[in-house]
């Protein structure tokens, strides 16, 4: 490429003939660009050129803004104006894109009777342009990379604190549902508790009699003892007179010790049979409280298992 040289006059190199062909036929090899297309510009390449710069480099739609889509209605015959609505619309789309590139102005006669020394200049200016777009396009894209990564991260995370605040409502209205349920099973554990400790104090009170009457049958069963041996110290000692004194006599003690040792008999089976009612009442105390516990672990597991779904 020829080297160029900053005219005082724009804000870009201008660039000669053999710089600005090899340039465009490298941009749009199709076109086969010569260098009478240039020296000798004819309007149907120059607008044809200007087409593919405006659609190519600055991305603007340029059949959506040449069709006459939308101004039938604002037109007496817009057959007419077939041809030259294009090219108005081209004439000023080139003519806001001059002061990007560094044109002070671009006008309809550089479409329809476009000059060598103008048409160089014009060329001069979308080649430096293009040439600052290509080299900015890896970091363009980069960028534009970039802000779709943090826009989609930034998606991301209003939906993730969408779903949390779904979380928190169905927490709210959870936790306002079990309230009830909270309240009922907190006070059945209370009257569990109360009723525990009276169950305790009547095993206490039950344990202290059952050893009132352990120690009463112990006792009944040592004087039982010691009744009947004293009465076979007396038996002994009245034998001797038993014999010698008249039947009816010796049947008659025989019946009272008989009687005597029926009523040591029903006494202590009394006492017996409340010893084993004591007893069963401590062994059903037990399986109430072991009862008891169980349901309040359960109550306790259910109390937790609220806590952590809050």
């Amino acid at each position: 490429m020829a080297v160029s040289n900053i005219n005082n006059h724009f804000m870009f190199p201008l660039a000669d003939i053999n710089e600005i062909l090899e340039f465009f036929n490298e941009m749009w090899p199709e076109a086969n660009y010569t260098k009478t297309d240039f020296t000798n510009p004819q309007p149907e390449r120059m607008q044809q050129l200007y087409v593919s710069f405006l659609s190519d480099i600055v991305h603007i739609n340029m059949d959506a803004l040449t069709s006459l889509s939308g101004l039938e209605n604002n037109m007496s015959y817009p057959e007419v104006h077939a041809n030259s609505v294009p090219l108005l619309m081209l004439s000023l789309s080139m003519n806001k894109t001059a002061r990007i590139i560094g044109l002070k102005s671009f006008e309809m006669v550089d479409l329809i009777k476009p000059r060598p020394k103008r048409t160089m200049n014009i060329l001069s200016a979308m080649m430096n342009f293009i040439r600052f777009v290509l080299d900015r396009n890896d970091k363009f894209d980069a960028v534009l990379e970039e802000t779709e990564r943090a826009s989609q991260k930034n998606d991301d995370l209003r939906k993730e604190v969408d779903d949390q605040k779904k979380r928190i409502n169905a927490f709210k209205i959870s936790k306002a549902e079990q309230e009830p349920e909270k309240e009922e099973l907190s006070k059945a554990i209370g009257e569990m508790n109360v009723l525990i400790a009276e169950r305790k104090k009547e095993e206490l009170d039950l344990t202290k009699g059952a050893v009132h009457v352990e120690r009463s049958l112990e006792e009944g069963c040592r004087k039982n003892a010691q009744l009947k041996l004293h009465l076979a110290e007396e038996v002994e000692k009245n034998e001797a007179i038993l014999v010698v004194q008249s039947p009816e006599r010796l049947k008659s003690v025989q019946e009272q010790l008989q009687q005597l040792l029926q009523n040591l008999q029903v006494e202590k089976e009394t006492r017996l049979k409340h010893v084993i009612s004591i007893r069963d009442r401590e062994v059903h105390s037990e399986q109430l409280e072991i009862a008891f516990d169980r349901l309040i672990q359960n109550l306790t597991n259910n109390s937790a298992l609220l806590a952590e779904e809050r």
